[in-house]
Parts: structure tokens; C-alpha cells; sequence
């Protein structure tokens, strides 16, 4: 995941030039909570979502990257609670993406 945000933070650089470039970032996080699909026995997993922050610090897009399906809906909905602070370019905010992995653990 910080390979990823890296690699978008250097193309915004090389992009923007000697701009000033500050990534997305999460403000506010609650835990990933799910429960199986059919009340089957949890298993643990991940799931990875690709976000679009807009420029007011919305999340305004997810899209699913990887996971298992009986994870994604809750990976879903435990984003839509979070927080995020804009990207911004020269202390403008922008649009920009963010990809996350929601790990879940459950007791065994």
C-alpha cells in the first residue's frame, strides 16, 4: 500500500513539477467489521480498495481492487465511515486516489 502511494506521490511530482505536493490521507479510521456471507464461519482475510478523494476531502469513488467476496461488503462499508484530508498541489486542494487494505481478523 505505501509502494502505491509513493509511486502516485512521484507522479504528481513529476506531473506538477517543483510543485509542493501533499497526498490524500485518511483523518479518521474506523475498524473493518464484516460478517460471512450465510452466517458461514468467518475466515481471515484482506481486501484492497482503490478511493477517489475529491477535493473537499469526499470519498467519492471506491472500486474494488482484490478480495474475497464474502469480505468486500463489508471492506465497503467501513470506508464509507472514514475521514480523509485532500490531496493538494501548491496548498490547493485536488482530486487524487488513494488505494487501502482492509485486513480482517477474526478469533479463532
Amino acid at each position: 500500500m505505501k509502494s502505491t502511494l509513493l509511486l502516485l506521490l512521484f507522479a504528481a511530482c513529476a506531473l506538477f513539477g517543483d510543485s509542493q505536493v501533499e497526498a490524500a490521507r485518511i483523518t479518521h479510521r474506523t475498524p473493518a467489521v464484516s460478517k460471512a456471507l450465510n452466517n458461514a464461519t468467518p475466515r481471515n482475510g484482506t481486501v484492497t480498495l482503490g478511493l477517489l478523494i475529491d477535493k473537499r476531502g469526499h470519498l467519492s469513488r471506491v472500486q474494488v481492487v482484490t478480495g474475497r467476496p464474502d469480505l468486500i461488503h463489508g471492506a465497503l462499508r467501513t470506508v464509507q465511515n472514514w475521514q480523509f484530508a485532500p490531496a493538494t498541489v501548491d496548498g490547493r486542494a485536488v482530486d487524487s486516489t488513494l488505494q487501502v487494505e482492509l485486513a480482517f481478523r477474526f478469533p479463532s
